[in-house]
């Protein structure tokens, strides 16, 4: 139960995030930006931090990640990218049911998942047939139709990747709903917002002002914090844990950051934002953004 100073700040954080604007798009070279409603346009925290190779960091230092650490569970495949392409996609349906379980209102990509799925856009994807997709995704355990046992010869369907996508998005809100939620203690009413989409701009960081976007999934009260919680339908990764940090240093009323990663097989993991290295991540995440202006990275 909330305590009598909290219920005030809880009610005039919730106006201000419901106020909060901002809109995104991508250039020719599909890098994401965000833009403020005087049209100013800012690189997102993920097309800064995809810039950044974590197994370059000494092996000492907090930041660096190994191979072994990146590596995706997998049985036989190489194409790494249709299964980084599918959980994409995977991961705009299963945030929209978790949301709307939250009673939240979101911007709906959905019509834009489900086209990508029966029609690729991803031309390294799309040379592929329908069937050879199938079968790269079915080498990971960790996508539903694995679990399942699916055939492509005994699954007869327009679109199938669509349909396994559908199916493992309510599999993962299922989860969410049954599993996950209840066990960290996230009621209704500890919601703020869904699908938060920002532009933040660095203190001092002179004319035009350095900034970036990004968009939270959940805004939510857990362990005593207001935090920015992201879900992962893939393994969490030190760049998702940089980019949650960026997330919580867009609003000062943010206090931590959480980790969520869930399958549709039934796996779920949690991190808390106070078991990272939050300065050195968030220090190295303002350095690459005043280098990428200073090589006059992006084309927005």
């Amino acid at each position: 139960m909330d305590s009598p100073d909290r219920i005030p700040k809880r009610n005039r954080l919730k106006s201000q995030f419901r106020r909060q604007w901002a809109d995104r798009g991508s250039n020719d070279d599909e890098e994401r930006y965000y833009e403020d409603d005087a049209e100013r346009r800012y690189p997102s925290a993920t097309t800064i931090i995809e810039r950044i190779d974590f197994e370059d960091y000494p092996e000492d230092s907090p930041l660096h990640e190994s191979q072994n650490q990146r590596r995706t569970r997998r049985r036989h495949t190489s194409k790494w990218w249709v299964k980084t392409w599918y959980k994409q996609q995977l991961g705009i349906l299963a945030h929209h049911q978790i949301t709307n379980q939250m009673d939240v209102t979101t911007p709906d990509g959905r019509v834009d998942a489900r086209e990508e799925l029966i029609e690729p856009s991803d031309e390294r994807v799309r040379k592929l047939s329908k069937k050879e997709l199938f079968d790269t995704l079915s080498g990971y355990n960790d996508v539903g139709l694995v679990a399942d046992n699916w055939e492509y010869n005994r699954y007869p369907a327009p679109h199938p990747l669509l349909d396994i996508a559908k199916k493992d998005a309510e599999e993962i809100a299922h989860l969410w709903r049954t599993i996950i939620r209840p066990d960290v203690g996230l009621e209704y009413e500890e919601v703020w917002r869904g699908e938060l989409m920002f532009v933040h701009l660095l203190e001092d960081s002179g004319w035009p002002p350095l900034g970036y976007g990004g968009q939270i999934d959940l805004v939510a009260d857990l362990r005593d914090k207001i935090r920015a919680v992201d879900l992962k339908t893939g393994r969490i990764r030190m760049a998702h844990r940089m980019q949650a940090v960026a997330q919580q240093h867009a609003f000062s009323e943010i206090e931590g950051a959480a980790l969520v990663h869930v399958t549709p097989t039934g796996d779920w993991e949690i991190e808390w934002s106070e078991d990272w290295p939050q300065e050195s991540l968030w220090q190295q995440f303002q350095a690459e953004l005043v280098l990428a202006e200073q090589d006059d990275a992006f084309d927005f």
